[in-house]
């Protein structure tokens, strides 16, 4: 067991990804909890928002990957490829879901205030997707992550 966990900390694509979502997610906590003037425990797992945590753990895999194999093999085309995948995801599939979020909470609140379906259900996350300028600043904080660890651990 200690041999896996020792593997997995010297891992350089391990630690990129990583280090792209504990950035990530570590600057969306702070943000919030300056915005709402405490931590709030929800805030460490949401999605969506500044910047895309999800978007700087593939891109911190991506570019490690490339980093610590290059191009030539299978590894960089599985990664990028995924990262296109979670990407496309968070800037379309994701973010459209929010959208139907914001309107299916606005009709329950607006339009259908007689209907017991409405009434009896949660409100909907109004957070899951993302905007391009989230993908981008998680893109270039994972990148920075791999750049990182290339640096001062490989």
């Amino acid at each position: 067991m200690f041999d896996f966990i020792t593997d997995l900390l010297s891992n350089p694509l391990f630690l990129s990804a990583a280090g792209g979502w504990l950035i990530s997610q570590g600057s969306k906590v702070l943000y919030q909890s300056v915005k709402q003037h405490g931590l709030s425990p929800k805030t460490i797992f949401t999605s969506g928002g500044m910047p895309s945590s999800h978007t700087a753990t593939v891109t911190g895999l991506l570019f490690g990957t490339l980093f610590h194999y290059g191009a030539g093999g299978f590894e960089f085309p599985m990664a990028l490829f995924f990262a296109f995948v979670v990407i496309y995801d968070a800037l379309n599939v994701r973010y459209q879901a929010s959208e139907h979020g914001k309107a299916l909470n606005w009709l329950a609140g607006h339009e259908c205030r007689d209907d017991s379906w409405f009434q009896n259900h949660k409100k909907f996350d109004e957070h899951l997707g993302h905007t391009f300028p989230e993908v981008a600043v998680g893109m270039a904080v994972g990148f920075g992550a791999a750049v990182l660890v290339r640096l001062f651990l490989c």
